[in-house]
């Protein structure tokens, strides 16, 4: 539990399931070992708030609200930044424990939307490292 303290708050929160198990792996001398580690798999609840595209979970789901800036970098690139509103926020989200483990968490849900700072260059939409984030890990 001290080593990964925000994942057994999830398992907790009934997100996810951890058991110990030990892993084979190839050392350094290219023998083979077994080290004890950790198989973590989401939970049917983990499950609907996971994002694999992205590999996190998500707390809220997210409709634009508005687009608060747009500029354009070139004839290939766009910036914009957008607010996005929070709906169907997740039970679990509001529990102290998830907050205290994601502390940005209750501020975001105070404040009821989320801005990101996107750009788009010709191909793909790119979250800027500068815009905010609703997953749990910022």
């Amino acid at each position: 539990r001290e080593s990964h303290p925000t994942l057994f708050v999830l398992a907790d929160a009934g997100l996810l399931t951890i058991s110990r198990k030990n892993i084979e792996t190839t050392n350094v001398f290219g023998k083979a070992e077994k080290l004890p580690g950790l198989h973590i798999e989401l939970t049917e609840e983990g499950a609907k708030w996971y994002q694999p595209e992205s590999g996190m979970l998500r707390f809220a789901k997210e409709k634009t609200d508005a687009i608060l800036e747009k500029r354009e970098i070139s004839p290939e690139q766009l910036q914009v930044k957008v607010r996005l509103k929070l709906l169907d926020i997740a039970p679990w989200a509001s529990k102290p424990e998830i907050q205290a483990a994601f502390p940005r968490l209750a501020e975001i849900m105070r404040q009821d939307s989320i801005e990101y700072s996107l750009t788009y260059d010709g191909k793909a939409w790119q979250v800027n490292a500068s815009g905010a984030s609703g997953d749990l890990t910022q």
